[in-house]
């Protein structure tokens, strides 16, 4: 019995290791209180962590893991056993703020499966600061809080440890009080800690409903509140509608999230055509008065 339980802990450290799944330096520095145990990294995540929902690494969550679980079933260690067993290779999401089909169309590895993004990602991306997901606009985000610079620190990891509890999100915008105002199921399962924050949120499955407009996205581009549309946005931006049909880009919110803010901000591009009934055909009684 015990060499059985000792040769299947020898292959789950070797589906660890083959998957880079578990970054001890980050790690031990996210869990201080672990230096203080005498043990190593893999050892207590393998005894402890897993059963307190410690993530392994950046780019994986446990909990996010585990929603692809039945409801039996969803416990923080059978969480990394559904990846190293499978789940990698199937598809699941390791993390609301990891999108590996958009980094793989990113970084030339579109015909990659999941295995070879993720690994490429953690062993590749991340070190090089490359974003996980089009949702996080990490150079903007760096230069928005002076501390991630002046203490070299990397923003993606600065917004997991810090930044989404004191509400700073990475992307500049962002509009967390009127996401979560103004869509009822949002404030709903925010509030019943299914999701941390509303960006998390619109990170894992809101991106997707916003560009059906099956939910509202207010923005704020450039120090104006706004709301988006993807109809409007790919009706007044020909190149991006054409970019979506041609499977360049999977919707025009992809593409302002990514690019068109900034472009938008710089005045060389527009969120939405001027609304037919505007402040001053209002106020001229329109154009016939």
């Amino acid at each position: 019995m015990q060499t059985h339980h000792h040769n299947q802990r020898l292959e789950y450290l070797t589906r660890i290791k083959d998957l880079q799944f578990l970054d001890e330096a980050w790690y031990l520095a996210r869990h201080p209180d672990i230096l203080n145990s005498g043990l190593d990294a893999t050892t207590h995540f393998l005894a402890s962590g897993v059963h307190e929902w410690r993530s392994p690494s950046p780019c994986v969550d446990l909990r996010t893991v585990a929603e692809a679980l039945p409801q039996a079933r969803r416990t923080g260690s059978a969480a990394p056993l559904h990846l190293l067993e499978g789940g990698i290779d199937a598809g699941t999401r390791t993390s609301a703020f990891v999108d590996l089909d958009w980094y793989a169309r990113s970084n030339g590895l579109a015909d990659a499966g999941s295995r070879e993004r993720f690994t490429h990602l953690v062993t590749v991306g991340r070190p090089e600061g490359r974003a996980p997901s089009p949702w996080l606009d990490l150079d903007r985000y760096g230069e928005q809080h002076a501390e991630i610079g002046r203490g070299g620190l990397d923003p993606f990891e600065y917004f997991l440890a810090v930044g989404r509890w004191l509400h700073r999100f990475p992307h500049p915008a962002w509009d967390e009080e009127r996401y979560v105002g103004l869509n009822d199921y949002v404030r709903t399962a925010v509030g019943s800690g299914k999701f941390a924050s509303g960006f998390e949120h619109f990170c894992a499955v809101g991106w997707k409903e916003a560009s059906r407009e099956a939910i509202a996205l207010p923005l704020r581009i450039d120090g104006r509140d706004d709301e988006y549309s993807e109809g409007r946005y790919r009706a007044a931006n020909a190149d991006v509608d054409e970019a979506v049909r041609s499977g360049t880009v999977r919707s025009g919110l992809e593409h302002l999230m990514t690019i068109g803010h900034r472009e938008i901000a710089a005045g060389e591009r527009t969120l939405k055509h001027p609304s037919p009934f505007s402040t001053a055909t209002l106020l001229t009684g329109g154009a016939d008065a």
